[in-house]
């Protein structure tokens, strides 16, 4: 008799095809990033910053019910292991954590510094900037996500 395969064993994809999976994940992750640029960028450019709350919390909602509602239920049942499982972090594990997070304050620190470059470069206001530096960002992570999809295919290779 045939042994069943997981759930997530079938969504795996094949060793040759790792890499253009990866790329295409990456291109939705970070085409996402584009839209939420571009989306942001055209209000926060009119001044209505209010406006931009609102459409960001309601797509956090929408997001949040969607994969309540779309996601498939574990059933509420959680295999307990028999083996005892370490307290200790893996060796590298505090270290990378400090790098992710550093990494994602840097990209918070130059969308703020791109603003004031924008700015003093081209002489708007900073309220001015905030339109074309949204522009930049948005532009840059499309380039970003049009560059994960042959990356992928050249991992593959």
């Amino acid at each position: 008799m045939p042994r069943a395969r997981s759930a997530s064993s079938r969504r795996r994809p094949s060793s040759c095809a790792r890499g253009r999976a990866s790329g295409l994940k990456t291109a939705f992750d970070v085409g996402g990033s584009f839209l939420a640029f571009l989306v942001l960028g055209a209000l926060l450019a009119g001044g209505d910053v209010s406006l931009a709350a609102l459409i960001i919390a309601g797509v956090l909602v929408i997001a949040v019910a969607g994969l309540w509602l779309l996601a498939p239920a574990t059933g509420g049942y959680i295999a307990r292991s028999t083996q005892p499982r370490p307290l200790a972090l893996p060796a590298g594990f505090a270290r990378l954590v400090a790098s992710r997070f550093l990494l994602l304050f840097g990209t918070y620190a130059v969308g703020r510094f791109l603003v004031l470059l924008v700015a003093g470069r081209t002489g708007q206001g900073i309220g001015a900037a905030v339109g074309d530096a949204g522009a930049l960002l948005a532009l840059f992570t499309l380039l970003t996500a049009a560059a994960a999809l042959p990356a992928g295919w050249a991992a593959d290779r």
